[in-house]
């Protein structure tokens, strides 16, 4: 007996999602996201796999499954991903990697405050106590930068002018 178009659909988009990172629940409705999930049983994305959508609930990220994706033909159509979709996620991989990048940083900055507050804490002398209150300067004056990439990064219009930012470095 042949399959019905729409499993086969449903099959092919389902191969789409796990190719592109995602573990899908038993049921198909569900699935973990690549991107923020913390385990391959935190199901945070639902899934439509009939229409073909997604949408993670805690990084905002969904769309059209057949996107995430070269191009593929289902049947006689055949979908095709446009050059805006492919900018944005250059850009996306770009702010994903700075965003890792400052968060890398800041932790890194923070260590090295909290250490230098033990430091003067102690009371020591001369040398060491003015490298510790150098580092907490290096701190509070990079916490300024960090405070102000994490407010571009997580609103729209922050996020514009990083993309202008990204364009900029990009094409030269």
């Amino acid at each position: 007996m042949p399959k019905s178009p729409i499993r086969t659909t449903s099959t092919h988009t389902a191969l789409l999602l796990q190719d592109a990172g995602y573990h899908l629940s038993r049921t198909g409705r569900r699935a973990t996201c690549p991107k923020c999930s913390t385990g391959r049983t935190d199901f945070v994305v639902s899934v439509n796999l009939d229409k073909g959508l997604y949408n993670c609930f805690r990084c905002n990220r969904g769309g059209k499954i057949a996107n995430l994706g070269p191009a593929f033909t289902f049947g006689r159509q055949t979908v095709r991903i446009r050059r805006a979709d492919i900018k944005k996620r250059e850009f996306q991989q770009w702010l994903d990697s700075r965003m890792k990048e400052m968060g890398d940083k800041e932790r890194r900055l923070a260590r090295r405050a909290a250490l230098a507050g033990q430091v003067l804490q102690n009371r020591v002398a001369w040398p060491v106590d003015q490298m510790a209150w150098a580092v907490l300067a290096g701190w509070y004056d990079s916490q300024r930068q960090f405070e102000a990439f994490w407010q571009g990064a997580s609103d729209k219009c922050g996020r514009l002018a990083l993309y202008r930012q990204w364009r900029r470095g990009t094409r030269g």
